[in-house]
């Protein structure tokens, strides 16, 4: 029996499958001067915008229709464990590492499955990341991006590449993936 929500989900990803269409069309359609862009999905936490290089993200999912679990004595960035197509991944919320925002998972919240493939141990590390709202793609030109110095946080400028013209924080992933506070040691 379909449900009110399961009609939401289908029109979010429809209108996020249109979008995604536009920017691909506008993207073949593009000048040499636009391949020069960069291209971001985008999301928020709460009040903050974030950015991630498209070439990271595996995937998106809303998170209600996933099977995931807390995690007793994990961090409080870990809001639990999923599973997806059966590998078990670790669901990250990227403002409570960040030290910017502790509000809860809420009702509309999406899983983006990334990839770094050049961490500090030379391995490629997969996990999701929480966002509070359905992704979008953005281009981005690259020298519209601003240094992250000049507006986060000590503590989040080494995990922020840069920050957009609209306020987003560009994520910089293999230096956040690659952190040892993210990393779990199976020898130790």
């Amino acid at each position: 029996m379909d449900t009110a929500a399961d009609h939401h989900d289908e029109d979010a990803t429809r209108r996020l499958l249109k979008e995604r269409s536009r920017v691909l069309a506008r993207r073949n359609g593009a000048s040499t001067a636009g391949a020069d862009m960069l291209q971001l999905l985008t999301f928020s936490l709460g009040k903050e915008g974030f950015g991630i290089e498209v070439g990271h993200v595996q995937e998106v999912h809303p998170l209600r229709r996933q099977m995931w679990s807390r995690v007793p004595c994990s961090p409080a960035f870990i809001v639990g464990v999923v599973t997806i197509r059966g590998n078990i991944y670790s669901m990250m919320h990227l403002g409570r590492f960040l030290g910017i925002e502790a509000s809860p998972v809420p009702e509309n919240a999406h899983l983006l499955l990334v990839k770094s493939t050049h961490n500090g141990g030379g391995e490629s590390i997969e996990c999701c990341l929480v966002s509070d709202d359905i992704p979008r793609i953005e281009w981005v030109a690259p020298g519209s991006i601003r240094p992250a110095s000049e507006t986060v946080s000590p503590r989040s400028e080494k995990y922020i590449r840069g920050v957009t013209t609209d306020m987003r924080s560009i994520v910089n992933l293999e230096r956040l993936l690659g952190d040892p506070a993210v990393i779990v040691d199976e020898a130790g």
